[in-house]
């Protein structure tokens, strides 16, 4: 299940990228506390704000479809979903 299109494929596009070279006798002198926040963060930050994190009307009307035995799995389109995310590599392996 894609819980968050826009995060997943931002997550896959920093996990391929190498990490930056940083040149620590270059970092400014910090005098007390202080806190950095990456682009990354706030790319994520932004991502996580601007969606919910799943669709609630959606997972009511299904717990409601179980709850009163009439939840109807259909099989071709599971079997077809879990095919495409092997197919992608996103499947887990064991």
């Amino acid at each position: 299940m894609k819980v968050n299109p826009k995060l997943d494929l931002y997550l896959r596009s920093v996990e391929t990228r190498p990490a930056p070279k940083r040149d620590v006798a270059a970092a400014p002198e910090v005098q007390g506390d202080s806190i950095a926040i990456s682009t990354t963060a706030r790319l994520l930050q932004a991502a996580l704000e601007t969606e919910e994190p799943y669709a609630a009307a959606k997972v009511a009307r299904i717990k409601g479809a179980i709850e009163q035995g009439g939840y109807e799995v259909d099989i071709g389109r599971l079997a077809a979903s879990l095919a495409d995310e092997m197919a992608a590599g996103r499947g887990r392996s064991r």
